[in-house]
Order: C-alpha cells, then sequence, then structure tokens
C-alpha cells in the first residue's frame, strides 16, 4: 500500500484542492491474491497509509482474490459435478 501512495503524500493538498473542485472521489484499492494452502497476507496499513486516506478523504477497498490451484483430475471432477448440479 505505501509502495502505491508514497508519490502522492507529498501531493496531499493539491490532492484536497481536486476532490473539493471536482468533486471526486479518492478509492485505494487492494486486490491480495490468496493461493489455497498457502498462508492468508495481512492487511494491515501502516500510519502514513491511514493519516493519507483520512486527510484525502480515500476510500480503502479492499478485494480479496482466491486462487483454487486443482489438478487435472481435480478438474475433471469439478466438471463432472457441474454438469450433475
Amino acid at each position: 500500500m505505501m509502495q502505491t501512495i508514497s508519490e502522492l503524500i507529498p501531493k496531499v493538498n493539491e490532492l484536497k484542492e481536486i476532490r473539493q473542485k471536482y468533486d471526486v472521489n479518492f478509492v485505494l484499492e487492494i486486490v491480495p491474491r490468496i493461493f489455497a494452502g498457502e498462508a492468508v497476507p495481512t492487511l494491515a496499513p501502516n500510519r502514513e497509509v491511514i493519516e493519507f486516506c483520512y486527510h484525502t478523504k480515500t476510500e480503502i477497498n479492499i478485494d480479496l482474490l482466491f486462487v483454487l490451484l486443482m489438478s487435472w483430475n481435480s478438474q475433471r471432477v469439478v466438471k463432472r459435478l457441474s454438469k450433475i448440479i
């Protein structure tokens, strides 16, 4: 997250002006990928990210992307089940 907004932090005042002048919304979109069998990633924005979002009224949107890796045989079973259901 910090990597995404690091160049924007010094421009908070300009972003506030843009938000007021053009009535826009800012969104920080976070899409972590979770692979089956791996540990779930920690989503913990640091203080700078939270302060930036607060001052610019930026929404934080988190969409989890769950990736299920299946073997060829598992894929055949899923296809058969989907035809039955």
